[in-house]
């Protein structure tokens, strides 16, 4: 009992020295509704929306198809472009964690077996075409847009005090607003779209470009605060334990198998007593 609490106490000090940055996307060329954050392409021909709400900018896009003909998406000639490095969209990755148990009498033999584990892994699933029908939709999350904090020059970071309501605490944040030219994160979605037409396939590129337009660095949980919107397309967050955090952690884990240890050895007494 006494190690849960010690482990518990380690991950609620992890969680408290931590560092978070809270992201805003514009885009120039795609246009954003207001009331969702969601960044909408629409034409006679189909409509596809782009979000980005979560952890680290999970891409997820909708694309629906307006047409009475098939539209079809090649995504293995779609990608996620930062700086000149495309990441293509195909070949979506999936966890595999599950148990495994099994029994054998033996053929030749009189033993009897039994075998257990565990799997774990990933699996690489084939999508490289995804087929809309006529006046569908289908809707497919994509890669993240970053994997981790992002890199903000120190000059661009200006200190803000936010007041809360009556008998709620204030708190400071570092702020800091980018147009395109100077933003920190500028990344492109490249999407194929194929129209069947007359026994004939045209293709549809679309390449939709967004930026970082406003960075929020805060050490409080971005829900916690007034510039995370969980609900919003175009915001997101990163996270990243303190140096502080770090070494209370190997601490923590020092303390922890020290703990162990001496319940190990406490218990050896006992039992040979």
């Amino acid at each position: 009992m006494k190690n849960v609490f010690i482990l518990g106490s380690i991950i609620c000090l992890l969680s408290a020295c931590s560092k978070y940055q809270i992201h805003t996307l514009s885009s120039l060329k795609t246009p954003k509704d207001e009331q969702t954050g969601d960044f909408i392409v629409k034409n006679d021909t189909l409509e596809i929306v782009y979000k980005f709400k979560g952890e680290n900018g999970p891409l997820e896009v909708e694309i629906k198809n307006k047409l009475d003909e098939p539209l079809y998406v090649n995504w293995k000639k779609s990608a996620l472009i930062l700086g000149d490095r495309a990441i293509s969209y195909s070949g979506n990755k999936i966890a595999l964690d599950g148990k495994y148990s099994g029994s054998s009498d033996g053929l030749f033999s009189r033993d009897y077996q039994i075998q257990s584990g565990r799997i774990t892994g990933t699996a690489t699933v084939p999508e490289d075409i995804a087929f809309i029908p006529p006046h569908a939709k289908i809707d497919k999350k994509l890669l993240n847009v970053t994997a981790g904090f992002i890199s903000l020059a120190k000059d661009s970071l200006k200190k803000l005090r936010v007041y809360q309501l009556e008998g709620e605490a204030s708190y400071n944040v570092k702020i800091a607003r980018f147009s395109r030219e100077n933003s920190p994160l500028i990344f492109k979605s490249y999407i194929t779209l194929y129209l069947e037409k007359d026994k004939n396939l045209q293709v549809l590129p679309y390449d939709q470009e967004f930026y970082v337009s406003q960075s929020i660095q805060t050490g409080r949980k971005p829900k916690t605060t007034e510039f995370y919107k969980a609900n919003r397309s175009d915001i997101f967050y990163n996270f990243k334990p303190t140096g502080y955090a770090k070494t209370m952690a190997v601490a923590g884990g020092i303390v922890l198998l020290g703990a162990m240890s001496a319940t190990t050895t406490e218990t050896t007494d006992t039992n040979n007593k």
